[in-house]
């Protein structure tokens, strides 16, 4: 573990985006920002840069709301500007999410919120929630009613989605398609229907997690959730995905998420189930990063149990000091990119030490196109994905070693 100067250590823009995150789970005071502010000579650019890529610029406005004159004009302004947007557009999302879940619950359909809806719609950041960005609206079904809920969205208007991928791409081998409509309010809204949180496995993942669902009563609307434990995991599967990793946004919802039901929560289910679906790591990576960065709370016994190899235990905590704030992350020309980072955490976040190998060689056409950027039915992209056991480790490769 990281010692006590690991705060100290971080560079100020690095410094002052941590405080931030610590702020939205409630771990700093905003007295520390000022001196910060007051004693360093902030990169305004480059704190803007980190706290887009970790998704807290509403969080910032609530941060710094009692110390704008220690703030660039300009830089107040931004943090009031993103502030307000996402307050609106969220307040949209979370009355579209109503209507859709309306519509499924008419239908007899258990329409489950996920990621930031669930997070609003259980008011999970309490006086903070208003706060927490959106994207989207991600939803889960069960996969029997998938071709319901599909008919049912077309006739609120909305069109499919698949982001230039054949739909055949997406129910046979994803776990997810995407609904957009233009709203009359001039928000675009995104909807993505999920009937697993996870790409297929041959392994069974969060197997009991229909059982687990239970209704809350959400201003006069029923609406169903997962299990804190299975919220977790659901969390934690999103890490595995080709994105960002080390959004600070995704730790601070996994920090409020174990701050809310503490001692509630059934360390021992999530344990069982982290090793019957090999996610012992995946869990383990998000548990850390929470731990390291939000001085989250998490019971000793559990990080012993899920059984993680010294060597790995050592190289999860050096990714995330190392990368959660590197200098140049997700520039367009660094060294530090997007890719060198998925590749980094591909090979950390597996239980075993072929399976990474496995799922990046198994992946479909249209994941391997994706990720390098191919057009993914054209002729090119069919004969590199029939060479890919030669392509991607060397590609692999040369990435790792950027």
């Amino acid at each position: 573990m990281p010692g006590p100067d690991f705060k100290q250590a971080l560079y100020p823009e690095a410094g002052l985006i941590l405080q931030v995150a610590r702020y939205v789970v409630s771990r700093d005071d905003p007295a520390e920002a000022d001196r910060l502010i007051k004693y360093s000579n902030i990169r305004w650019e480059e704190f803007n840069r980190l706290i887009f890529y970790h998704e807290l610029f509403s969080y910032g406005y609530a941060f710094f709301r009692e110390l704008s004159e220690a703030l660039p004009k300009e830089e107040a302004k931004l943090l009031s500007d993103k502030y307000y947007e996402c307050v609106s557009y969220s307040f949209c999302l979370i009355e579209e999410f109503k209507r859709i879940a309306g519509m499924c619950n008419e239908q007899e359909i258990m329409c489950v919120p996920l990621k930031g809806t669930a997070f609003l719609m259980d008011n999970m950041y309490a006086e903070k929630s208003y706060l927490r960005p959106m994207g989207d609206i991600d939803i889960l079904v069960r996969k029997a009613d998938f071709p319901l809920v599909e008919a049912k969205m077309e006739s609120l208007g909305y069109e499919k989605d698949p982001v230039g991928l054949k739909e055949g791409y997406w129910k046979n081998k994803g776990y997810h398609l995407g609904f957009r409509r233009q709203g009359d309010d001039g928000f675009s809204y995104l909807v993505e229907v999920h009937w697993a949180l996870d790409y297929p496995r041959n392994r069974s993942m969060v197997s009991s997690l229909w059982e687990r669902i239970h209704k809350v009563n959400v201003e006069g609307l029923p609406v169903c959730f997962l299990s804190p434990e299975d919220t977790l995991f659901s969390l934690a599967l999103h890490q595995r995905r080709f994105g960002k990793m080390l959004c600070l946004k995704n730790s601070c919802d996994a920090a409020f998420l174990i701050g809310k039901y503490g001692p509630g929560l059934d360390w021992d289910y999530l344990l069982r189930e982290a090793d019957a679906g090999e996610m012992r790591l995946t869990l383990y990576c998000m548990l850390m990063q929470a731990k390291i960065l939000l001085d989250t709370p998490i019971p000793f016994f559990v990080l012993k149990e899920l059984k993680v190899p010294g060597y790995k235990r050592w190289l999860i905590e050096q990714f995330i000091l190392r990368y959660a704030f590197a200098y140049g992350l997700g520039l367009p020309g660094s060294k530090i990119n997007i890719k060198s980072l998925y590749l980094k955490n591909h090979f950390l976040i597996y239980d075993t030490i072929w399976e990474p190998f496995i799922a990046a060689l198994n992946a479909p056409k249209e994941q391997f196109s994706k990720f390098y950027g191919l057009d993914a039915y054209n002729e090119k992209t069919a004969l590199l994905y029939f060479l890919r056991f030669f392509y991607i480790p060397l590609k692999s490769m040369l990435v790792w070693l950027r």
